[in-house]
């Protein structure tokens, strides 16, 4: 079939993807957005969650991430962007002066003979954001074990409930998020307890750790002050941790349990029990004080990590940053990658938030503008040097999903500098 040729083509139609397409095809490109989701708007449509950066001030201020996902659609749209959603890109190439984009429809059948197969771009902008790192133990592959994020998009997109007696494994703020969106339903959430030790719980499994990855999120780990704060006061979690009592404590209707933690889930074709363990200050389990708990789902959070398959698809370079979240793209502040035409936004950079993703969408736009020639270059330096003071200020007034992303930043500027010189 022949190619469809286009200005740009964005891979991922979340807040970056939409963001980067709006700005591109503002300035009258040929734009296609593609995403192998039914609905555009990447996690925003199954997001609804407090505002932890409130909680703090004790104010309750849901955020609803439909309505955002909304704006970000129309706006692309109003701008000229086609988003073609239910399509699923298998492979990426440069071919000369383009990238050809090959896609598949992700339900046989649905095919629209109007939209095309495959593309060949000018420019393309790589968004695929982040996916939850899966967290094994014993019963883990049973019915009625869902990662948050699953949980999210049942409960938000399609009005169902995972169960009535609910457990949450894990205190991230994808975690947390889920947990207080199903006590907010009516779901009895049994217990927020800490995961099971072994590889894949990568030290979450210490009450410390879980107490950190509490604060994190409240205090704005960006914001130097902040900062200062949680460092200085990092040695005295464990002292903490001896007074945390073993039953929990009440966070927004769903008992947070920094001194439990998930051993094994039971039950022949799906879960009915769980085994919770005590564990002291340390994390170390007290012996002889295990518990069934009868339930009728398991929830895990246990981190994201960068969708980067289709980037290494297209050849570019990855590196290893474990406080960017794992392997992401090579790529500069304005969003590029070390490959002609390619650029990188979103959560596939290092995972973060809506408002960090929608604005590194907004740099790559430009700068991708700025390499097809739609926009001049002191127009387009202008313009990035604003969306990157305002990315400054969201990083620093926004809790981060990891608590060293700044110094991740730092090491991926370092390699990019290696890597051009």
């Amino acid at each position: 079939m022949k190619a469809e040729q286009v200005d740009l083509v964005v891979i991922g139609a979340g807040p970056a993807g939409l963001a980067a397409a709006a700005e591109v095809s503002i300035k009258g490109a040929r734009v296609v957005v593609l995403d192998e989701n039914p609905v555009p708007g990447g996690r925003l449509p199954s997001q609804v969650h407090l505002d932890v950066a409130q909680l703090w001030r004790l104010k309750r201020r849901w955020v609803i991430g439909r309505d955002r996902a909304l704006r970000l659609v129309g706006e692309a749209r109003e701008a000229g962007t086609r988003i073609r959603c239910g399509r699923s890109v298998w492979h990426v190439f440069p071919t000369g002066s383009t990238w050809h984009v090959c896609t598949c429809p992700t339900v046989p059948g649905k095919e629209n003979p109007a939209d095309g197969f495959a593309y060949d771009a000018r420019a393309l902008v790589i968004a695929t954001g982040a996916v939850q790192k899966p967290l094994p133990f014993s019963g883990w592959t049973l019915p009625g074990v869902f990662t948050a994020g699953a949980v999210q998009t049942m409960v938000n997109v399609n009005g169902v409930l995972p169960g009535k007696r609910v457990l949450m494994v894990g205190v991230d703020p994808l975690g947390v998020s889920a947990a207080q969106l199903l006590a907010a339903c009516g779901v009895q959430v049994v217990g927020v307890v800490l995961p099971p030790d072994n590889a894949m719980s990568n030290g979450a499994c210490r009450p410390s750790e879980g107490l950190g990855d509490l604060v994190r999120m409240t205090l704005k780990p960006d914001a130097t002050v902040w900062k200062g704060v949680f460092n200085f006061c990092r040695p005295l979690y464990k002292d903490f941790m001896r007074l945390f009592p073993i039953s929990g404590l009440s966070l927004m209707g769903a008992p947070l349990m920094l001194r439990r933690s998930l051993k094994a889930a039971h039950g022949q074709d799906r879960v009915v029990e769980a085994t919770i363990a005590d564990l002291d200050a340390n994390g170390n389990e007290r012996p002889g004080q295990r518990q069934r708990w009868f339930i009728d789902a398991v929830v895990t959070a246990c981190g994201l990590s960068p969708l980067v398959e289709t980037a290494q698809i297209a050849g570019c370079p990855i590196a290893n940053v474990p406080d960017l979240g794992g392997w992401v793209p090579l790529h500069g502040s304005r969003q590029e990658s070390p490959l002609p035409g390619l650029f990188v936004a979103g959560s596939i950079t290092g995972v973060a938030g809506a408002a960090v993703a929608e604005t590194q969408g907004r740099i790559a736009g430009i700068n991708a503008a700025q390499y097809l020639r739609l926009v001049e270059s002191r127009r387009a330096e202008t313009d990035v040097t604003r969306w990157h003071g305002r990315l400054e200020q969201i990083r620093a007034a926004t809790p981060g999903f990891l608590p060293d992303i700044a110094n991740g930043r730092a090491e991926m500027a370092k390699q990019w500098r290696a890597y051009c010189h």
